[in-house]
């Protein structure tokens, strides 16, 4: 049988219904949780009036079920209680196929309400032809800090096979009204030095500096957004990295053009016309590869405009 509710979607063998007490039961069930974000796969799932689940016989992972080498939980039971706390008995962690860790049991919140703490493991696998690109097994481990209700932080270490041992942030702010930012940063020392074969399908004839030891590889990117009155908003935004490869590596935008930007945007708007004024810098790295880690600064950009437009009545 199917199963759609607004907390629960998925699929069970068969479903028993207490009607005085408004208890189902679900047998044989593969549901997604939708306030927690979990595939769940359980020998029975309990459900009461309030909302609390009694799992027995479960698995539990956030992966969805594509991902190749999934994260999940087993348990031989598992209460999840809303707005309150997941507790698990003789709870066993799996990488993939292989068992990792056992505990003779596990309490975590699960409140809607931003509170610190651990958030979801997630791991996948990049491996390619191209050595540069082949990363192997990354294991995220991200951590939430509540910070305020104006600002939050989100550490992210993490563990690349091949590479070593990265680490990222992500501070979100918004401290006035109508205003908002975004500063997201990443660096890595890499384990091992590169070596010239592993640039060899973009190094050009002439080739380049090969570096002196392992790399520090890098990005950064800071968004700001501010309203100014009624009919004028400001926005900055900076983008830099360490080389201009380092984002096709680490984060699969092969679009993303390999340049450090720096830019303001003043925009108005009146009765009978708007207008926009951009300053811009770009610096364009004169090759992608690591080995050529030289920027060429591009001409400083003006632009202006005004155009008129109708009230409508």
């Amino acid at each position: 049988m199917r199963v759609e509710t607004p907390d629960v979607s998925g699929i069970a063998e068969s479903l028993q219904m207490d009607l005085n007490t408004r208890v189902g039961t679900f047998q044989q069930a593969d549901l997604y949780l939708v306030r927690s974000g979990l595939y769940v796969r359980a020998e029975s799932v309990v459900v009461y009036p309030d909302g609390r689940l009694e799992l027995r016989r479960c698995t539990l992972t956030s992966c969805r079920p594509d991902v190749e080498v999934p994260w999940s939980l087993a348990a031989s039971s598992v209460t999840l209680e809303r707005d309150a706390l997941g507790i698990a008995w003789n709870p066993r962690f799996w990488l993939g196929p292989v068992p990792l860790l056992w505990l003779p049991g596990v309490a975590w919140p699960t409140v809607n309400t931003r509170q610190s703490g651990l958030l979801g493991p997630r791991i996948f696998r990049e491996t390619s032809s191209l050595r540069r690109y082949d990363k192997g097994l990354r294991l995220q481990l991200p951590v939430f800090v509540n910070l305020g209700y104006d600002h939050d932080l989100t550490l992210t270490p993490e563990i690349v096979q091949y590479r070593g041992l990265p680490l990222g942030a992500e501070y979100n702010y918004a401290f006035w009204e109508r205003q908002r930012g975004q500063l997201n940063v990443w660096g890595l020392r890499e384990r091992d030095p590169r070596t010239p074969a592993d640039e060899n399908d973009i190094l050009t004839p002439s080739g380049g500096t090969p570096p002196a030891g392992p790399l520090t590889r890098y990005r950064l990117d800071w968004l700001h957004n501010q309203q100014l009155g009624d009919a004028a908003r400001l926005i900055l935004t900076l983008r830099h990295s360490s080389d201009g490869q380092v984002r096709h590596e680490y984060d699969n935008v092969f679009e993303f053009r390999p340049y450090r930007t720096y830019q303001a945007s003043l925009t108005g708007q009146g009765p009978w016309a708007q207008a926009a004024l951009t300053y811009e810098q770009n610096a364009d790295f004169v090759q992608e590869s690591v080995y050529a880690r030289e920027a060429r600064q591009t001409d400083l950009l003006r632009r202006g405009r005004c155009s008129q437009r109708r009230r409508v009545k």
